[in-house]
């Protein structure tokens, strides 16, 4: 969101908002399924709890220390802000690098069967979040965080849960293509904004 001119505010809420509801979301979703019987024990219910206390450390820890690192200082905030710019750059990229080494062989494998339906998913969300910004009349900064946060997903989740939680790694195969599919569609976005805000390409 931040490389694309985005409103990075609302895309960090979001994101805190969506990683701690994930608690309480996931045993409904996995309910619902039919999966929930499989992680009913006190090993599955402890790795729930231990995963939300870690996406809890991982989103809201760094969010309330940035805010209170603005509120003493602003011109410290603004310095370090200047220096993660480009670790941000570095860092985003290398994730796209990594997603596409480790899941291309799942990815090739499993196309053909699972790959049509991930990418209307990915289109359907990513559409879906566009018009639904554009009707409630927000700016394209917030349309632009909206449609980036629906479009990419936690799939180191999805992973976790299909392999740690149910005992059923293969269940993760629609994530991995998934990553793989986001990653492009985020490219896409990222680069077509950045070229409508006339912004220089990332290095």
């Amino acid at each position: 969101t931040l490389l694309a001119a985005g409103d990075v505010a609302l895309s960090t809420g979001m994101t805190l908002v969506t990683s701690l509801a994930a608690g309480v979301t996931i045993p409904l979703l996995l309910s619902i399924s039919g999966y929930l019987p499989l992680a009913a024990n006190s090993a599955s219910a402890f790795s729930l709890i231990k995963m939300g206390v870690g996406m809890f450390a991982v989103t809201a820890v760094p969010l309330v220390l940035g805010i209170l690192f603005q509120l003493r200082s602003k011109a410290f905030a603004l310095h370090v802000s200047a220096l993660l710019d480009m670790l941000s750059k570095l860092v985003f990229l290398a994730i796209v690098a990594a997603t596409f080494y480790q899941n291309w062989d799942a990815m090739m494998d499993h196309l053909g069967s699972v790959g049509p339906s991930v990418i209307s998913l990915n289109f359907a969300a990513i559409l879906t979040a566009l018009a639904l910004g554009r009707a409630a009349g927000l700016s394209a900064p917030k349309r632009l965080a909206i449609i980036i946060e629906t479009g990419l997903q936690n799939v180191a989740m999805a992973i976790v849960v299909a392999g740690s939680l149910l005992g059923q790694p293969d269940l993760a195969v629609p994530a991995l293509i998934y990553a793989i599919i986001m990653n492009i569609s985020a490219g896409i976005i990222l680069f077509v904004s950045r070229l409508k805000n006339g912004l220089e390409l990332p290095a």
